[in-house]
């Protein structure tokens, strides 16, 4: 993920401006980067349709002053006769609420790994609690991976994706530790590596279930 060049920030965490249109119809994205790039010489940070209605597009830039804002807007709504009313909205976010916002996401997650590491230690042991933690960071590490390989923009939606990610890995990773700690109970001549691999055979059906049910509301 690295190589790929690191994060895209979007305007939430690097701050900028958004502008919120309704076109009407369904608009190629491709054409309104095209406008944008021809109007201001660069090219916009993401265009994203509204998931509830199609028609509706938000452009983001990070670099966007107001003078630009107003020319971009002017060079759309010659191209496809739109009325000012169509302009829905003109956001701007500053570089300073995008590092509390940062600094804020980061202690969210901090906060959230210590609580786990102290109900596991409580209800389990601490090196326990410390491989579940490891199993969390790597499952983290995937996501991240995948954002910075795929130049997906962060948002206020990704950390409520890693909370997610974290909430869920934690949330099985309890089921298999308890199952292991029925499973030492009756062991008799097996191994705690045979004990560890019986348990995560035994709840693979439950993770299973509970991931594409998850998966069928999303």
């Amino acid at each position: 993920g690295i190589v790929c060049g690191g994060f895209v920030l979007d305007i939430d965490f690097a701050g900028g401006t958004e502008v919120v249109v309704d076109f009407g119809k369904t608009v190629p994205k491709a054409e309104i980067e095209t406008i944008f790039s021809d109007t201001l010489g660069f090219k916009p940070s993401a265009i994203q349709e509204s998931l509830s209605d199609p028609e509706q597009l938000t452009i983001k830039s990070t670099n966007l002053t107001t003078e630009q804002s107003e020319k971009l807007w002017n060079a759309i709504k010659e191209k496809y006769s739109l009325e000012d009313s169509q302009r829905l909205a003109v956001d701007t976010v500053s570089p300073t609420i995008g590092k509390e916002l940062t600094q804020t996401a980061v202690v969210a997650c901090a906060i959230a790994v210590i609580l786990m590491l102290i109900y596991i230690t409580f209800r389990f042991e601490f090196l326990l609690g410390v491989s579940a933690i490891i199993a969390l960071i790597h499952d983290v590490a995937i996501i991240v991976s995948a954002y910075m390989i795929l130049r997906m923009p962060l948002n206020v939606a990704f950390i409520a994706v890693i909370l997610t990610i974290i909430g869920y890995s934690i949330n099985n990773t309890i089921v298999v530790f308890d199952r292991v700690r029925e499973n030492i109970k009756f062991a008799r001549r097996e191994t705690y590596k045979e004990i560890a691999n019986k348990s995560v055979a035994q709840t693979l059906a439950r993770s299973i279930n509970t991931s594409v049910t998850t998966l069928v509301t999303v």
